[in-house]
């Protein structure tokens, strides 16, 4: 049996992208016969009021990390904890799921989600950017084998960094597609006046590169009457840099029908993912893009930006634009609006291609690196 040790402290409200990932994939990991896993400081249990107590307990020490200066002492303290937590694991095969690898003397595996901070730096804040520069190198360096979460990631890696092809795999993301697949509750859309199939839906950080002020004008572009018809829909936690998109949507939300309605629980996000018109994710650069294959997941067709990963898992079921065309973008969502064939053939293509994803076949091949090691 191996033994396994993974760093949880991506797991932490709000749950993003890289914090779905180490949950879900230590919860699959769990129900492997072949591998004993310790986690820490989430618990491998990660029954939700564990997950709860130990995610607003961080905040703490991430309100802490925010304070100019302090950054570097943050990054000392974690990896001293670690240190102390794993000292006796020395046995196990380490797994860092967000990044940047932690003091270990045994085998090591790093899962790296993205590249933006060196393709898009301007989308960072600087100590992002210059964290990330200094120690991923080090981590790539130090590491037994590197996991990307598609194969994009990994091309980009290979090409930016010196590293064997074979020290590095890709392992796509999952999705739970019975938790996806549940009944629409209208407590939701009735508290936010929305009917079923009447909405367009943006799951998204409200951050820089999500290009959500591009979404706002294509959305203002379209003929009045579609906007009448369709309120566009802005759902998720305010990220760096959101006061000039929260004040812009603030200002024009009563007479644009234009509706944010922040960061969703669980029930919340499933019921408007199902019960939306069209599911749209203008990123300008994605590792993976989770939000649309969740989408998918619940037969809706996507329209998201060219050039970035979701293209592996998307491409027949989505119409792509190019991210700093809003023209392009709201022609598509003029089309897709007025023209069922387009839409009932990306909607059915969507689910047939969702299924393919799931988090225990990450998990299986996850473990199959840790066996190779």
């Amino acid at each position: 049996m191996l033994n396994v040790y993974i760093n949880t402290e991506s797991i932490r409200f709000p749950l993003t992208g890289i914090g779905q990932y180490t949950f879900n994939l230590c919860k699959e990991l769990r129900e492997l016969e072949s591998i004993h896993l310790d986690t820490y400081p989430v618990s491998a249990e990660l029954n939700t009021s564990t997950y709860l107590s130990t995610a607003y307990s961080n905040r703490f020490l991430q309100q802490f990390a925010s304070i100019p200066g302090t950054r570097e002492i943050f990054h000392s303290f974690q990896n001293l904890r670690h240190k102390f937590r794993t000292q006796s694991l020395n046995e196990h095969i380490y797994h860092e799921p967000s990044f940047i690898l932690k003091p270990f003397k045994g085998k090591k595996v790093v899962t790296i989600h993205d590249l933006s901070f060196l393709h898009n730096p301007e989308y960072h804040p600087h100590h992002r950017v210059k964290f990330l520069k200094h120690y991923l190198p080090q981590t790539i360096k130090q590491t037994s084998h590197v996991i990307t979460v598609s194969e994009f990631v990994k091309n980009e890696l290979l090409d930016h960094y010196n590293l064997p092809e074979n020290k590095v795999s890709a392992i796509h993301n999952g999705i739970d597609m019975k938790q996806l697949n549940q009944p629409i509750d209208k407590s939701v859309l009735n508290k936010l006046s929305l009917k079923p199939g009447n909405y367009l839906f943006c799951l998204s950080t409200l951050e820089p590169r999500k290009n959500l002020d591009r979404l706002i004008d294509a959305y203002l572009a379209l003929p009045a009457n579609l906007r009448l018809e369709f309120p566009l829909v802005l759902a998720g936690h305010t990220g760096w840099k959101s006061d000039d998109l929260t004040n812009r949507i603030n200002s024009i939300s009563n007479t644009e029908n234009i509706r944010y309605i922040g960061f969703l629980n669980d029930v919340e996000k499933v019921s408007l993912l199902n019960a939306c018109s069209i599911f749209l994710y203008p990123s300008v650069y994605e590792g993976f893009g989770l939000p649309v294959l969740e989408a998918m997941a619940c037969e809706k067709p996507s329209i998201v930006a060219r050039d970035t990963a979701i293209s592996e898992f998307a491409k027949d079921c989505a119409l792509f634009f190019t991210s700093s065309d809003s023209e392009e973008l709201a022609t598509h969502i003029e089309t897709l609006l007025k023209d069922r064939t387009i839409y009932n053939k990306l909607s059915s293509q969507a689910k047939q291609n969702a299924t393919k994803y799931s988090w225990t076949r990450c998990a299986e091949k996850t473990l199959a690196v840790y066996q190779n090691l």
